[in-house]
């Protein structure tokens, strides 16, 4: 791409992939231009509100993120520093990118509340085959709806979960540890049962985690095995 794109043009028709390939277009020697064009298509994508866009606005918001550190001053080229008007060019990228990411990620949420609600008031520690399948029914219509669902679903599983060099941080929920589990569970074997593709490097991570919590080791851990299983 050597002319300035069109955004607002691309945008009128929801041309997701158009928008996506503008977060990596590179004005002449005008990093300023760059950043402002890059900011304006996030904007744009957040507003089309496909998730397809997440990971590529992820992706150009690390890179961008990660080149303008290495030119501040205190980074790896020490000293050359950034006109201040390429700041206020990259505060707008880097704003817009935020908050297409969330936009698209609210609209999704919004779309999935009731669904996800039956998942949310679900206590599966007695069995209950009944509840057990109205989970497993409402998980798999969410997973449906591909790729919001996929998206949706594999951030409900890391929600309030994350990994801290191979070990698992979890809350401490007291009596409701082995329902949230449970639940969790549940999140892994529906994305199994998608058959969506990316599914099994999401769960890779947890099949070799580590966590001070017994419970992982009895209901999470088998759970991703069987759904990696399922998935090769």
């Amino acid at each position: 791409m050597t002319k300035p794109p069109k955004i607002d043009k691309l945008k009128k028709k929801g041309n997701v992939d158009g928008l996506i390939e503008v977060l990596t277009y590179s004005a002449p020697n005008n990093p300023r231009q760059s950043f402002m064009i890059h900011g304006d298509a996030a904007a744009a994508l957040g507003e089309v509100g496909d998730t397809r866009a997440i990971d590529p606005i992820l992706k150009a918001q690390r890179e961008i993120t990660d080149l303008v550190k290495m030119l501040l001053p205190g980074g790896r080229l020490q000293g050359i520093g950034i006109p201040e008007e390429d700041r206020q060019a990259f505060s707008h990228e880097l704003e817009e990118m935020q908050e297409a990411v969330r936009k698209i990620r609210a609209r999704v949420d919004d779309k999935f509340a009731k669904t996800i609600a039956v998942l949310d008031d679900a206590y599966l520690v007695r069995s209950d085959p009944e509840l057990t399948r109205r989970v497993s029914e409402a998980l798999d219509s969410i997973a449906a709806s591909s790729p919001d669902g996929i998206e949706f679903l594999v951030r409900m599983l890391y929600k309030d979960m994350s990994l801290d060099e191979g070990r698992l941080v979890t809350p401490n929920l007291g009596d409701g540890q082995w329902n949230w589990w449970l639940q969790k569970r549940e999140i892994v074997l529906a994305l199994a049962r998608s058959g969506a593709g990316g599914v099994a490097p999401v769960l890779e991570p947890l099949r070799d985690a580590k966590s001070p919590d017994s419970q992982f080791y009895e209901i999470m851990r088998p759970a991703v095995q069987e759904a990696l299983l399922e998935i090769s």
